[in-house]
């Protein structure tokens, strides 16, 4: 069963599989809804379980062996028990289709939902769930297993992309490679990227804010999504998750939205360091360069989905472009 699947035969599968009981469906306590991520993830809430389902898919050759990472990675990771309740379970393994099946715990919700539909600038209990956010990074980053590659992102070869990227390009998405390689910023910017590039640490690969689920309650926080789990600069990481704000302050339309991300930028940048060394930290330059590299990435994936590239994509562009120009003034402007 493929990524694509109607959410009936998921249903069924599950209860083939023992994940679901005839019950939970019969009682209507099943509810399915897609995931942001590769390979069309699915949620699937039954009471006070959050079931994840993830599927290779059929015109991808690639997804296979990101399953085939995720389920080894969480494997590696669970030996450790400083990551209990901060990583998904898994629950259930079809090797034969490379279907994996985790769980989480009752009551979390997306992370980046609460952040982007409150009405305040800040939620309550924000700041705390951050520096949650940063020491599972921190406990994370610690762990070790010499069977993973070095993992260089793609996007920072994308002044040069290898060949193989460009069947699994729509127009909209080759016109940002265009971009990125007409412009001396972005094409200088990813070559010293790369060059400050230093894979010393098993990292995560995906850190944005979709990949975390968080309970208001509680305070929990889970990070999902280990496809692109690897040896990797631990910097990358932290990158991924503060050029959200950046990324959300270029989309948005309205000013007073965008001061609320400009705000966040500056304001949880602290708390996710805190809680990553234990002590207020300084953010450094080239994880501000990193930053804007993750919103080309996003840019990218965004345009996969669309016919041709929006202003606000070009917005985030040249954010990017400005970033990679000067990231000293962007790290003391913004960050400090």
């Amino acid at each position: 069963m493929y990524a694509g699947a109607q959410p009936e035969d998921i249903v069924r599968f599950l209860v083939e599989k023992s994940v679901l009981t005839l019950a939970d469906v019969l009682d209507g306590g099943v509810s399915v809804v897609e995931a942001q991520g590769r390979n069309n993830p699915l949620l699937i809430r039954c009471g006070d379980r959050t079931i994840l389902y993830k599927a290779p898919d059929a015109v991808r050759p690639s997804s296979r062996p990101l399953l085939e990472n995720e389920a080894h990675a969480i494997r590696i990771l669970e030996r450790d028990g400083s990551l209990a309740g901060s990583i998904p379970t898994i629950i259930s393994l079809d090797d034969s289709a490379a279907i994996r099946v985790y769980t989480t715990a009752s009551g979390y919700q997306p992370f980046a939902e609460l952040v982007v539909d409150t009405r305040t600038v800040v939620p309550n209990g924000l700041f705390d769930m951050v520096r949650r956010q940063g020491n599972i990074l921190r406990c994370l980053h610690r762990t070790w297993d010499s069977a993973f590659a070095r993992n260089l992102p793609w996007v920072l070869q994308m002044e040069a992309p290898p060949l193989a990227m460009y069947p699994y390009s729509n127009a909209a998405a080759r016109e940002v490679i265009s971009i990125v390689q007409q412009s001396d910023s972005l094409s200088a910017g990813l070559k010293r990227a790369r060059k400050d590039w230093r894979p010393s640490a098993l990292g995560h690969g995906d850190a944005r804010w979709e990949n975390w689920l968080t309970n208001p309650e509680t305070g929990g926080q889970i990070i999902i999504d280990f496809e692109t789990f690897g040896c990797m600069d631990p910097r990358w990481d932290i990158a991924a998750y503060i050029a959200e704000p950046l990324r959300r302050w270029a989309l948005s339309d309205n000013p007073r939205e965008g001061e609320k991300w400009v705000f966040l930028a500056h304001s949880m940048v602290p708390q996710l360091l805190q809680g990553y060394n234990n002590e207020p930290t300084p953010l450094d330059v080239e994880t501000v360069a990193y930053c804007a590299a993750w919103i080309i990435q996003r840019v990218y994936e965004s345009a996969q989905a669309q016919s041709g590239i929006s202003s606000q994509s070009m917005r985030a562009l040249q954010l990017a472009e400005g970033i990679m120009s000067d990231p000293n003034s962007v790290l003391h402007d913004i960050f400090q």
